[in-house]
């Protein structure tokens, strides 16, 4: 008779590919800061926590706009990306693009509800 090691019965009980892990986030914002935008679609489509923060607050989407890459904050936001969520210092993606001067990522941040009125915890204006 076989027996199964509680390692094989965890396994089997947690279907492959569904797992999410801190791993998955760094990964998503290691894709984003080499520009690498295959991987980026391909870790989303398996499921990689898109608002995912690393310690300092810093998610992909931010990432992505202080390297002024629209294609990708597209993209993150199609896989629902939080166009809203604060750094640790209060920064919305919707700041960063005002500190790195993209119009065109703060015209599509307003069309998703950013308020043109926020700053961050140091008072930092957006425009």
């Amino acid at each position: 008779m076989e027996t199964k090691s509680s390692n094989s019965l965890q396994e089997s009980s947690t279907p492959a590919g569904t797992e999410r892990t801190s791993g998955d986030g760094i990964q998503l914002l290691k894709a984003v800061k080499e520009g690498n935008i295959e991987l980026l679609q391909q870790l989303l489509e398996g499921g990689a926590e898109v608002n995912f923060q690393d310690e300092w607050g810093w998610s992909a989407l931010h990432n992505a706009v202080q390297g002024c890459r629209e294609d990708m904050v597209n993209l993150l936001l199609h896989y629902g990306a939080d166009p809203c969520l604060k750094k640790k210092n209060g920064a919305t993606p919707f700041i960063i693009a005002g500190i790195v001067g993209n119009v065109e990522l703060l015209k599509l941040f307003l069309s998703k509800g950013a308020d043109v009125n926020e700053c961050d915890d140091n008072g930092f204006l957006t425009l």
